[in-house]
């Protein structure tokens, strides 16, 4: 179970870090999810910003409940909530944020029968 920081009218997790950016996800009092991207300013020396990408999932679930996926890499996160049927790459390290689709080889190994919108990263 992740920890929930719970402020009126929205549910915010902890965010996962990749150098200089953090990521947070977080859904609002109308069950809308979004990504956000801060980077790290040592100029204002706090976090900015960058980018906010809106998230389409599981609206059926309650608006304090979170289910999702959201996995640090070298250069940048895997997102996944629930209900959607595609993970999703972004890039953080060129500071881009960019998307881009991500696919899953199970090589010679037999997997059976797996619904994409059920699949979860732990």
């Amino acid at each position: 179970m992740k920890l929930q920081f719970v402020v009126p009218g929205k549910v915010i997790v902890p965010p996962v870090f990749v150098n200089d950016i953090a990521v947070f996800y977080y859904k609002n009092a109308a069950n809308q999810g979004f990504l956000l991207f801060y980077k790290w300013s040592t100029y204002t020396n706090s976090m900015e910003l960058q980018k906010t990408v809106t998230v389409t999932g599981d609206t059926s679930a309650p608006a304090n409940y979170q289910k999702y996926s959201l996995v640090r890499v070298a250069t940048g996160v895997i997102f996944k909530v629930a209900g959607a049927t595609a993970f999703k790459f972004y890039k953080t390290s060129d500071y881009t944020y960019t998307e881009s689709a991500v696919t899953w080889s199970a090589g010679t190994a037999t997997v059976g029968t797996a619904s994409a919108a059920a699949q979860q990263l732990l």
